[in-house]
């Protein structure tokens, strides 16, 4: 949880977006007043228009100062 290796190793994060949102991006950066995170884009047509999904294959530090206050939506 608190070390960067294990970020780096949990690797497993996407956002998912419906595509009319995802306007063929590769990567984005979420921000909140907690920190920011740079994601790979992955579009899908089950996501509906201006919804997204951060999809995690851990909670790390970085995914939890990100998220500190606005969990479970931003």
């Amino acid at each position: 949880y608190y070390s960067e290796n294990v970020a780096k190793v949990a690797s497993e994060r996407v956002l998912l977006l419906n595509p009319e949102d995802g306007k063929g991006r590769e990567m984005v950066t979420l921000k909140t007043s907690g920190g920011e995170l740079t994601v790979p884009v992955k579009e899908s047509e089950d996501i509906p228009k201006g919804s997204a999904i951060l999809k995690l294959e851990r909670f790390t530090r970085d995914v939890s100062q990100l998220l500190k206050g606005h969990f479970p939506a931003i």
